[in-house]
C-alpha cells in the first residue's frame, strides 16, 4: 500500500525525518513508474512538437527520428549489452 501523504501521521513522519523518507520497496517502484511514465509523456510530447515543426518547415521527418533512435541505441543499449555478455 501506497503512504498517504495526506494523513497527519505521514506529514509528522516527514518532519521528524527533517524530509527523507525511506519508502518500502513497492512504494518506490511505484514512485519510480510515475516519475519515468512523467518522463515519457514530457519526451513525446516534445518529439510531437518538433514533428510538427518539421512539417511545417518541410523538413524531414524521418533525419530527425533517424537521429533519435541512433542517440537511443548509443546510450542504454551497448552499454547494457557489454554489462550483460556471456563469456
Amino acid at each position: 500500500m501506497a503512504a498517504n501523504i495526506s494523513t497527519p501521521l505521514f506529514r509528522r513522519m516527514l518532519q521528524l525525518s527533517g524530509g527523507l523518507i525511506i519508502p518500502d520497496k513497492e512504494t518506490a517502484k511505484a514512485l519510480n513508474d510515475l516519475a519515468r511514465h512523467t518522463a515519457i509523456v514530457r519526451i513525446l510530447s516534445d518529439i510531437r512538437m518538433d514533428l510538427e515543426i518539421c512539417e511545417i518547415e518541410g523538413w524531414d521527418k524521418m533525419e530527425y527520428i533517424n537521429q533519435l533512435k541512433q542517440l537511443l541505441d548509443s546510450t542504454g543499449m551497448k552499454k547494457w549489452e557489454v554489462e550483460h555478455e556471456t563469456d
